[in-house]
C-alpha cells in the first residue's frame, strides 16, 4: 500500500511534501474468572495516514499548510486519488509559518523486546495469580489488555523508519471475607 501510495503521490500536482504512517495493531485481551481463562480475544488491524504539505507565500512571508487523511487498506487508486485531492484542496487554508521536512538519518535501534512482551501475555497472568494464595482473600476477576504497535514513517525526503512499542493495562477485582460479610 505505501508504494501504491506514493506512485499516486508522485502524479499528483500542487504538493510539495508528504508522510506516510502505517500502523500495523495487534491486540490480545485475556479475561479470568478467578483463576480461570473465561475469555480471549485478538485483533490486528492495518492503518494508514497520509499527510500532504502545501507551501505558499502570502505578503512576504512563506508558510507550509498540511492536512491528514486516514487511507483505507480497501480502497482503489480511484477513490485514493479523491482523497488526496480532497487533502491538496484543504492544506491550502492552513497557514502554518514555514518548517523543513524531516531529513533521513541512519540509527539503528533494537525493538526484540517490544515483541517478546506480547508472546508472553500469559506468563504475566500467572505472576499476577501466583500471588494470589490468600485464603480469606483471592482475585475475583481480571483483565489483561496488551497492545502491540509497529509504526512505519516515510516522507517525500527519504525517512523510512520504524518502531514497535507495547502497552498493557490490567485491571483486577479482589473480594476479602471475614467472619461477619464478603467485600469486593
Amino acid at each position: 500500500m505505501i508504494e501504491k501510495l506514493k506512485e499516486i503521490l508522485s502524479k499528483s500536482k500542487n504538493i510539495d511534501g508528504w508522510k506516510i504512517v502505517e500502523d500495523v495493531v495487534e491486540d490480545k485481551e485475556l479475561f479470568f474468572i478467578k483463576k480461570k481463562l473465561d475469555m480471549n480475544r485478538a485483533k490486528k488491524i492495518r492503518n494508514f495516514y497520509l499527510t500532504v504539505y502545501r507551501d505558499f507565500d502570502e505578503e512576504g512571508e512563506s508558510y507550509r499548510g498540511s492536512a491528514e487523511v486516514k487511507i483505507h487498506p480497501t480502497m482503489n487508486g480511484e477513490k485514493i486519488k479523491n482523497v488526496i485531492e480532497e487533502a491538496t484542496y484543504s492544506a491550502k487554508f492552513v497557514k502554518n509559518p514555514w518548517y523543513p521536512m524531516v531529513k533521513p538519518i541512519t540509527e539503528k535501534i533494537d525493538n526484540n523486546s517490544e515483541k517478546q512482551i506480547f508472546d508472553d501475555v500469559y506468563s504475566l497472568a500467572d505472576s499476577l495469580y501466583d500471588q494470589d494464595v490468600y485464603k480469606e482473600g483471592w482475585i475475583n476477576s481480571s483483565e489483561f489488555f496488551l497492545n502491540h504497535l509497529k509504526r512505519r514513517i516515510v516522507n517525500s525526503e527519504g525517512v523510512d523508519c520504524s518502531y514497535e512499542k507495547n502497552r498493557l493495562f490490567i485491571e483486577y477485582i479482589t473480594t476479602w471475607k471475614n467472619k461477619e460479610k464478603e467485600e469486593a
